[in-house]
């Protein structure tokens, strides 16, 4: 039989099993009779932290911890474009296709065409 603590960020909470829950403290006690790869699934969906004891070998522990972020390349900078009036971030683009190699003209919310106030110079 296993231990599980698991942790959330609303709550820490630990269950038993022997590849099936048979005992669950609040608020986990729904898993209890799931098979521990159903528990895995909501564990991992849910980006839960698991930490296994009690006769659980390494390869419990790591089904269980969800996967490590992606890191982007050391060089990644976000495209930010600006208002074609203000010159401010812009969050609203026309004609846009950027994998056509297509920017388009961007705006901000003030500037956005058909927006009110949107002739409006800053």
């Amino acid at each position: 039989m296993k231990t599980v603590r698991v942790e959330s960020r609303r709550f820490t909470a630990t269950f038993r099993s022997d590849g099936i829950i048979r005992e669950a403290e609040k608020p986990l006690t729904f898993m209890i009779g799931w098979p521990d790869d159903k528990v895995r699934a909501v564990i991992k969906k849910n980006k839960w932290r698991a930490i296994v004891t009690a006769g659980a070998d390494v390869e419990d522990v790591r089904r269980l911890e969800p996967e490590p972020e992606r890191r982007k390349d050391a060089d990644y900078q976000p495209m930010v474009f600006r208002c074609e009036v203000c010159g401010k971030e812009a969050c609203f683009g026309y004609g846009v296709a950027l994998l056509k190699d297509r920017i388009g003209t961007w705006y901000c919310r003030a500037h956005k065409p058909g927006a009110a106030g949107a002739d409006r110079h800053e």
